[in-house]
Parts: structure tokens; sequence; C-alpha cells
């Protein structure tokens, strides 16, 4: 998937999709608990960051963004980052 976006990075559609598959595969490291692992959170984080940035009048996205930050300070305090999350 990485090599997909990376080959057309203006497709929106191939970005989200990435930054999805990053949530999921953090997201079901961190329930498991293994929370080192679970650095593909920051990484999808920052893919729809970047989406935002370029569309931003796209309100999925933005939601998007959202739930990330919340994922992304989840993981950090479940890691005792407080000032992070």
């Amino acid at each position: 998937m990485d090599r997909l976006t990376a080959a057309d990075s203006s497709n929106a559609e191939w970005q989200r999709d990435l930054f999805l598959s990053h949530m999921r595969v953090g997201d079901a490291q961190r329930t498991q608990g293994d929370l080192r692992r679970a650095g593909l959170l920051p990484s999808g984080f920052a893919v729809i960051d970047r989406l935002t940035k370029s569309i931003p009048d796209n309100a999925g996205f933005q939601r998007d963004l959202f739930v990330s930050h919340v994922m992304v300070g989840i993981a950090q305090r479940q890691l005792g980052d407080l000032p992070a999350a």
C-alpha cells in the first residue's frame, strides 16, 4: 500500500486507504497490548494530516483527522506519556 500511494501521491482515495490501514493495524496492536508496535497510529495520523491540508474542505477527512487524534492520544496515555496524549 505504501508503494502505491507513493506512486501517485495525488490520489486522495489511496491516501485515505493508507491512513485507514495504518490506523486499523495500529489500533489492533494497541488493543492486544502491543503498545510499542502500535507505531502505525502516528504514521496514519501523518497521512491524514497531509490529506486534510491538501483538501481542507473535505468534512470526511476532517473527521478522520479528529479520530486519529483520539486514537493516538489513547495509545500515548496507555504508554504513560500524558503530556503527549
